[in-house]
């Protein structure tokens, strides 16, 4: 187990796979093309040895007789770190994609505990007898060039889905013997990174996957709330004002809900995605900073939980990003999120170790590799630079919150009900 030191925080992370060579997280991946009924996607796996990723590339299509899209997986089996100590967390993804708008990305983990075989619980989801014990999550790739952190909270990942299109037929919240427990978690024996009920051609490129967790919190206890959508603050939108930008949005609140929509457009001139985004400062915000080790908790849902450009900030007027040579007046620390689908409301939770102030004005990204001579380098919050990552002091003087559609072209509609800062 390894201890992230992220500013006064320390992120449990427990390595399950990495493509360094690192014996201790060494794993052998095999693909498997959708077999039933005639399938016809298709995919391969590739190890860049050198460059320390694995790469999925390939294309989910419709099964003739089934008229609806199988799937793509890869696959590892063996004995995987004891990752009980996260249970309380989640699993967290090192990726990036050129096809970050594929909107069927999933991961699964098989537990050893049931004593069935890996290849059939992967395959039955518990639809056929006795295939419990494969927990499926499903993740969007943040847009960019860069690896990505993304995390999937272990309450995400069921073992009862459908073994035709992966979706859950029960959550771990209707049914606790489909949560994937410590205990579970004590035996995996079984890792796939799935493309599946989505057609269209996929790459994706994996860095590294790992079980995390922070810490307990200074204080612990109930969330504290940043923003309500009950009209009490004011809130100002902007669409990208800089060379000829064309996104445009709007932003209402009614009935305890802040609406956000619009579109994200190329901007003519950068030949890339411009912004829209809403922001509020009036008033004073709490210190959340016994939440360091925690996260920002978003109660949100959307109509297009496949735009991929959703970013949430926390302002700290007065502070620096250290190693920025420009600062706007007001320092903020930025990480994208992801809407699950459904018309219900969910709530997001975003670790502050996911935050940088240091992030792209053009992208919104920050990243984890030093570009060498490719240019200036916006660094994620990580134990190498834990300048970046949110402190105690900007968590107890928080100035505003800020809420992005950006660095993604297309439509996007979102609905708030309120931002908080938590427990993990």
């Amino acid at each position: 187990m390894l201890a992230l030191h992220v500013g006064a925080a320390a992120l449990v992370s427990i390595p399950l796979v990495t493509f360094d060579g690192a014996k201790a997280t060494k794993y052998d991946f095999k693909v498997l093309n959708d077999p039933v009924m005639g399938g016809q996607s298709h995919g391969s796996w590739a190890l860049d040895s050198q460059a320390g990723y694995g790469v999925l590339d390939g294309e989910v299509v419709d099964v003739p007789k089934l008229k609806a899209p199988g799937f793509v997986t890869a696959v590892a089996n063996g004995d995987f770190a004891d990752s009980s100590s996260a249970a309380d967390g989640g699993l967290t993804l090192m990726v990036r994609s050129n096809t970050s708008s594929y909107a069927g990305f999933r991961v699964s983990l098989y537990s050893g505990l049931t004593g069935i075989a890996g290849s059939y619980a992967c395959a039955g989801g518990g639809s056929i007898p006795f295939s419990r014990g494969c927990f499926k999550g499903k993740f969007q790739v943040p847009p960019g060039d860069s690896f990505s952190p993304v995390t999937i909270p272990f309450a995400n990942f069921t073992d009862l889905w459908s073994s035709a299109t992966g979706e859950p037929t029960s959550t771990c919240v209707k049914d606790p013997s489909a949560c994937l427990t410590a205990s579970k978690l004590s035996k995996l024996k079984r890792v796939e990174l799935w493309a599946e009920g989505v057609d269209g051609v996929i790459h994706l490129e994996v860095e590294s996957i790992s079980a995390t967790a922070a810490a307990p919190a200074i204080k612990g206890g109930a969330g504290v709330e940043l923003v309500e959508f009950d009209g009490s603050q004011v809130w100002d939108h902007t669409d990208d004002p800089v060379m000829g930008g064309k996104s445009k949005s709007s932003f209402s609140q009614a009935g305890g809900v802040g609406t956000f929509e619009g579109t994200c457009a190329i901007v003519p001139s950068l030949k890339a995605p411009g912004f829209c985004k809403v922001a509020t400062s009036g008033g004073t915000f709490p210190d959340v900073s016994s939440f360091l080790n925690g996260s920002i908790h978003l109660t949100v849902r959307s109509s297009t939980p496949t735009f991929n450009g959703f970013r949430v900030a926390v302002d700290a007027k007065g502070l620096k990003c250290p190693g920025v040579i420009f600062s706007p007046f007001t320092t903020s620390w930025k990480s994208n999120f992801t809407v699950p689908p459904g018309d219900t409301f969910s709530v997001v939770k975003v670790p502050f170790p996911a935050f940088s102030c240091d992030w792209s004005s053009y992208t919104g990204d920050c990243s984890t590799k030093d570009p060498g001579v490719l240019g200036r380098q916006h660094y994620c919050c990580s134990d190498k630079h834990p300048e970046k990552c949110p402190s105690t002091e900007a968590l107890s003087a928080i100035s505003g919150v800020e809420v992005w559609a950006e660095g993604a072209e297309g439509d996007f509609h979102l609905e708030l009900k309120s931002i908080s800062a938590g427990p993990l």
